[in-house]
């Protein structure tokens, strides 16, 4: 008999420790619910961002035109390479399939605190600068031996 009695009574103590396990954790996740506190700027809570002022001299644009110029080889073959345009930071911004003695005028669009750019063609690559939002690659001179 005071076997089942200590039995029953650990099942009772186990489903009241439950209970308020329960209960305890699901009081946990009630939100502390508090008045917020007051802006000392009631003109700029009023407005949001419509109140916000940039400075005169920023600037908002992200990226900037370019217009970019290949002056072809003086040679005679018509072979294909991939011209490439990348940014400084390795970025691919143009790529254009051209004969070597095809000229190229075309208008990119890159970072706008971009100084420079790099171009590849065949195994010929150069840094440009950009200057007045243009830059030009010529590939008059010097001609590589392998295209002469």
């Amino acid at each position: 008999m005071n076997f089942l009695f200590h039995k029953k009574a650990s099942i009772y103590s186990t489903k009241i420790l439950f209970i308020l396990l329960s209960a305890g954790s699901l009081t946990a996740c009630v939100k502390n619910v508090s008045t917020p506190i007051p802006s000392t700027n009631s003109d700029a809570n009023a407005q949001g961002l419509r109140g916000t002022v940039a400075a005169d001299n920023f600037t908002w644009q992200t990226v900037k035109p370019v217009t970019i110029t290949v002056v072809p080889m003086p040679v005679t073959s018509n072979e294909k390479l991939t011209l490439e345009i990348r940014t400084s930071n390795d970025e691919l911004v143009f790529a254009y399939r051209m004969a070597m003695n095809e000229s190229v005028t075309e208008k990119i669009v890159v970072p706008a605190n971009a100084t420079s750019i790099k171009m590849k063609y065949g195994s010929i690559e150069k840094s440009i600068d950009i200057v007045n939002n243009r830059a030009s690659l010529d590939f008059s001179q010097p001609i590589p031996d392998q295209y002469k």
